[in-house]
C-alpha cells in the first residue's frame, strides 16, 4: 500500500508510507530504517473521529520537485519537513469534507474493523507544480480538489463544481503551464464506474470534463501530460491504456500488446513509456518519439521517417533470447529507427536505408528487397528492411559492414566493429522520395574514457578488421582454387599428358592446403574442436577484434604489442597467398591452356 518518495538525482533516502500513516525513512547506504512519522500512533483498532489525524489506507508522501530536501506527507491535513523528518509543519486546514457521519468506527454492527482501511476524510494525492514552487495540488478521498499557490499559507477548493463525492485517484500538474491540471476521478467505492477525467487550465477557476473515447464502464485510475510535447496525454484505466493527441478532448486506444489489466501510475522517462499495473508486472514502451510527431501529415506522406531519438553505444540491450519467467526483457540494443509509409514497398521500388557517418560516407545499407547474398562465398544473411504500410521499425545494431566468413569451415561471418560516438545520418529512399534525419550515438553514460582513447580504439579495430577481410578472402580464393583444380584432374584423367597436369596441380593443391591451414582452421567440425586442432592466425585477429571491441577503454600497450605481432605474421604469409593465387594458379593453367581445358579462376 505504499507510496514512496526520494531524490531522483540522489536516491539515498527513501521515505515510504503504509497503513494508519506509517513513514519510514530508508537509508539505502547504511540500510537503516527509521520511523519518522509526525504524529506517532497505533491506530489500529481506533474510531477515526477520536483519532488526532486522519490518514488512509495509502498515505500519500512526496519530496518537492524544486528543493528535494522538502517532504510533503497528508493525512486529513499536508505536513512539511525540511530536515528528513525530524520535525514537521502541519501547513493547512483540513483539506477534506471532515464529514462526522462518515467517521467512527470502522465496520459493524458484529465486529470493529480498525486495520486502517476504513478511515475515511484522508488527503490521497499530493502534486507540486513543476512549473512553479509552492503550487500544490491536493486531491481527497472523499472528492475534493484543493490548491495552495504560495506552499500551504492559504489554500482554495477548486473542486469541479458538477463533480459528486468521489475519489480523488490522481491529480497531474501540467509540466508545460503552471495553470493547468488533470484530474483522475473514480466513484467506483459508490457503485458508479463511470470513466471521469478532468482539466483545467486556469488553476482550478472553471474545469473541462475530458472523457470522448473513453469506454463507458472503465474508471480511470491515472493522468499523465507527456512532458516532450505539449496536449500529448495518456491515460490509464481500469483495463488499459488511452492515448490523446489534443490534450484530452479525444481518445483512442493505445493497448497494443498490453493485457487488459488496470493501469494505476504512468511516467515517460527520456521517452520511454513506463507503465505500472495492478497484478501484470511493469511494462516499458521503448521510444514513444513517434507519438511526438504523429499527425495527419504523417497519414498522407509517401514515407515519413520519425526523428530517431540518440541510442547510447552501449552493449547492455536485449538480445534474441526469451528471458526467463518473472524477468523483464531489455529494449533492443541501438538505433531505434522508426517510419511511416502511405503504402507497402514492392520489389519494383523497394525501400532503402543507409547510415552516414560524421564525414558523411555510408557505414551500413539496409534495403527491403529479397536479400541477395552468397552464403556460400561466406557471406552473412543481411537483415531485411521492413516495408510494410504504416508504422514500420527497424534496429540498427550501431556495427558497420561485417566481414564474409570461410565457406565450408567453422570459420563464419564476423560482424562489423561498433561505430563510435559522434552525429550520423539516417537517409531513407522509396522511389523519388528521400528523407533524411540527424541521428546521435551517445557514449555509454557510466564511461569516462575520453574521445582520443575512443579514436585510438576505432582506429586499431580498423586495421584488425582490414587484415581479417584480406585473411578471409586470401582463404576463400584459395580453397575456390583448389575445388577447381582437383576437378581439371579429374576432368583430364582419361587425355594425354594428364599426368603432368596431376603432378603440377597436386603440387598446387598441397601448397594451398598448408597455407589456407595456417589462415584459417579446416578440421574443426563441431565447436569443442577448438581445444583439439589448432587455431589458424584469422582466430587471433578475431578474438584481438572482440576484446578491443568488447568495452570502453584504452587500447592497452598488451593489445597493440599483439597486434603488431600478428600484423607480421600475416604480413609473411600474404606474399605466398599472392604467389599462389598467381604464378601457381597460372602455372596449372598454362597445362590446362596448352590442351584445350578449362582454366582455374579462383573467386
Amino acid at each position: 500500500s505504499a507510496h514512496l518518495a526520494f531524490d531522483p538525482k540522489d536516491p539515498r533516502y527513501v521515505y515510504g508510507t503504509g497503513y494508519h500513516g506509517q513513514l519510514d525513512e530508508y537509508d539505502r547506504e547504511t540500510r537503516f530504517v527509521r520511523d519518522v512519522r509526525p504524529w506517532p500512533t497505533v491506530g489500529l483498532a481506533e474510531p477515526s473521529d477520536k483519532m488526532k489525524y486522519r490518514f488512509n489506507w495509502s498515505t500519500p508522501v512526496i519530496t518537492s520537485p524544486h528543493d528535494r530536501n522538502v517532504i510533503y506527507y497528508g493525512g486529513n491535513v499536508l505536513f512539511r519537513s525540511s530536515d528528513r523528518g525530524q520535525s514537521w509543519t502541519v501547513v493547512s486546514p483540513d483539506l477534506t469534507r471532515n464529514d462526522k457521519s462518515r467517521q467512527g468506527w470502522g465496520g459493524g454492527p458484529i465486529t470493529n474493523e480498525g486495520a486502517g482501511g476504513e478511515v475515511y476524510g484522508t488527503i490521497y494525492y499530493i502534486a507540486e507544480s513543476p512549473r512553479e514552487a509552492g503550487t500544490i495540488w491536493v486531491g481527497t478521498d472523499d472528492g475534493l480538489v484543493q490548491l495552495t499557490r504560495d506552499a500551504g499559507k492559504t489554500w482554495s477548493n477548486v473542486t469541479p463544481r458538477d463533480l459528486p463525492e468521489s475519489l480523488i485517484n490522481m491529480v497531474e500538474p501540467s509540466p508545460h503551464d503552471p495553470a493547468t491540471a488533470y484530474v483522475a476521478v473514480s466513484r467506483h467505492k459508490l457503485n458508479d464506474n463511470t470513466p471521469l477525467l478532468y482539466r483545467t487550465t486556469d488553476y482550478g477557476k472553471s474545469w473541462s470534463r475530458l472523457v470522448s473515447g473513453l469506454r463507458e464502464g472503465e474508471p480511470v485510475r491515472v493522468v499523465r501530460e507527456d512532458p516532450n510535447r505539449r496536449g500529448l496525454l495518456y491515460a490509464g484505466t481500469e483495463t488499459g491504456m488511452y492515448l490523446s493527441f489534443d490534450g484530452g478532448a479525444r481518445w483512442q486506444s493505445l493497448q497494443r500488446n498490453l493485457p487488459a489489466v488496470p493501469v494505476t501510475d504512468l511516467q515517460v522517462r527520456r521517452r520511454d513509456l513506463v507503465i505500472s499495473t495492478e497484478g501484470r508486472a511493469f511494462w516499458i514502451m521503448d521510444d514513444a518519439s513517434p507519438l511526438y510527431e504523429l499527425a495527419d501529415s504523417v497519414a498522407k506522406a509517401p514515407v515519413y521517417l520519425v526523428a530517431p531519438r540518440p541510442a547510447y553505444r552501449t552493449t547492455l540491450g536485449g538480445g534474441p533470447d526469451t528471458p526467463p519467467p518473472g524477468v523483464g526483457k531489455n529494449p533492443p540494443n541501438g538505433a531505434i529507427l522508426r517510419y511511416a509509409l502511405a503504402k507497402a514497398a514492392d520489389s519494383t521500388a523497394p525501400l532503402t536505408l543507409e547510415i552516414l557517418d560524421p564525414k558523411g560516407a555510408v557505414v551500413r545499407s539496409f534495403t527491403s528487397a529479397a536479400a541477395k547474398y552468397d552464403s556460400a562465398g561466406g557471406q552473412a544473411r543481411p537483415p531485411k528492411l521492413p516495408a510494410a504500410a504504416g508504422m514500420n521499425r527497424f534496429i540498427w545494431d550501431l556495427r558497420a559492414n561485417g566481414i564474409a566468413g570461410v565457406p565450408g569451415t567453422l570459420s563464419g561471418p564476423v560482424p562489423g566493429p561498433r561505430v563510435t560516438a559522434g552525429s550520423y545520418q539516417v537517409r531513407l529512399k522509396l522511389g523519388p522520395e528521400t528523407r533524411t534525419r540527424p541521428l546521435e550515438v551517445l557514449p555509454d553514460p557510466r564511461s569516462t574514457y575520453s574521445a582520443e582513447a575512443a579514436a585510438g580504439q576505432q582506429e586499431l579495430l580498423q586495421k584488425i578488421t582490414a587484415d581479417l577481410d584480406a585473411i578471409h578472402g586470401a582463404a576463400r580464393r584459395m580453397r575456390s582454387a583448389r575445388a577447381q583444380v582437383q576437378q581439371l584432374i579429374d576432368r583430364t584423367r582419361d587425355q594425354p599428358a594428364a599426368d603432368t597436369i596431376a603432378r603440377a596441380g597436386r603440387a598446387l593443391v598441397a601448397r594451398i592446403d598448408s597455407l589456407v591451414g595456417s589462415l584459417v582452421n579446416v578440421r574443426n567440425r563441431t565447436f569443442q574442436d577448438v581445444v583439439n586442432y589448432p587455431p589458424g592466425i584469422n582466430a587471433s585477429f578475431g578474438a584481438l577484434a572482440q576484446i578491443v571491441d568488447g568495452g570502453d577503454a584504452p587500447v592497452t600497450a598488451g593489445l597493440r604489442a599483439r597486434f603488431a605481432d600478428l600484423e607480421a605474421a600475416w604480413a609473411a604469409m600474404r606474399p605466398q597467398a599472392e604467389a599462389v593465387l598467381g604464378a601457381g594458379v597460372a602455372g596449372v593453367n598454362a597445362l590446362a591452356k596448352a590442351r584445350g581445358v578449362e582454366a582455374v579462376t579462383p573467386e
